[in-house]
Parts: C-alpha cells; structure tokens; sequence
C-alpha cells in the first residue's frame, strides 16, 4: 500500500501516480521541476523549477511565482524545498543562498548567511519552530529574523550537508 506519488522531472513538470485507482497524469509545469515538497497541512503541493516556485492544489495550479526580479538570477536550479508551519517556503539556491517565500504575501525574502551565495541543499523545522539550514559551510538554524551558524556541529561534521531526518528519540 502507498500514498500518491508525484514525480518532478527534468522535462516540463510532475506525473503523479494515483493511490486509488490505476491512473497516471502529467501536468505541465513549463519548465523542469527539480524539487517538490507537500504543503504544510498536506493538502497541496509546492515545486520548484528553474524558473520559479509553483502551487498545486485541489487539482490545479493554484500560484506561480518567478523567480525573475525576485532573486538574483532569473533562471536558476533551486535544491531543497521545505514548507514550514507559518506558511514560509524556504528554498536553497545553487550559488545563490537561501530564499524564504511568504505564501499569504506572494513575497521572496533573501536570507543573509554568510558566505553570500554558497549553496544550501537541506533544511528542516524543529519543534520550537527554529528552521535548520545545511549547506556548503556547515549548519545554521534561523530563528526570530536572526541566522546564527551551529559552530560546534559545523566543526564536527564533514561539509556539506545534503539532508536533515527528524526522527524520534531511540
């Protein structure tokens, strides 16, 4: 038994592969989608592709928001992708650093982690609401607007960082 899957690919979108009932669609996003992750309460979807942040809901494209005049580059290869519990979707972006996107506001927010546009590939929420950054240098935690770089996890892990797991305790 299993859930729906959805597949990003590197064509033009997702496929999506029906729990219920033997059926396989393709939608079409425009552009290859490189990272997908379920909306917070699990109802939708969100995709990153080269050229943007899409939502999937209720059957349908609900939004899409280039990236162009938004971050650096108009056409870039988007990471990681989480949904966090405030409605924020965080993106990691190849060369370009961490990106948060306010999903009521439609709005992308550059984070400022040092160094500036080094690759982010992991993130993860804590049950205090911190968000986990891993990336090229290390480990960082983003809390209340402020970044502060994990030094003694940094120091002990091999760099980069490609993921995070929450688990429960053994």
């Amino acid at each position: 038994q299993y859930s729906n899957i959805w597949v990003g690919h590197h064509s033009t979108g997702v496929d999506f592969l029906s729990a219920q009932k033997s059926e396989f669609r393709h939608m079409d996003f425009g552009h290859a989608v490189y990272t997908l992750v379920p909306t917070t309460d699990g109802s939708g979807l969100w995709m990153a592709s080269e050229g943007g942040l899409g939502h999937w809901q209720q059957g349908r494209f609900t939004g899409t928001w280039l990236f162009k005049n938004n971050i650096r580059r108009e056409y870039s290869f988007p990471r990681c992708l989480m949904a966090d519990r405030s409605q924020h979707v965080w993106i990691g972006i190849d060369d370009q650093g961490v990106y948060r996107f306010d999903s009521r506001t439609g709005q992308f927010k550059a984070i400022p982690i040092s160094p500036e546009g080094a690759d982010y590939h992991a993130f993860a929420e804590d049950s205090e609401g911190r968000i986990w950054i891993g990336g090229e240098f290390g480990v960082y935690t983003y809390q209340n607007g402020k970044v502060t770089r994990q030094e003694a996890i940094s120091q002990t892990i091999h760099a980069p960082v490609s993921g995070f797991v929450q688990a429960a305790p053994h």
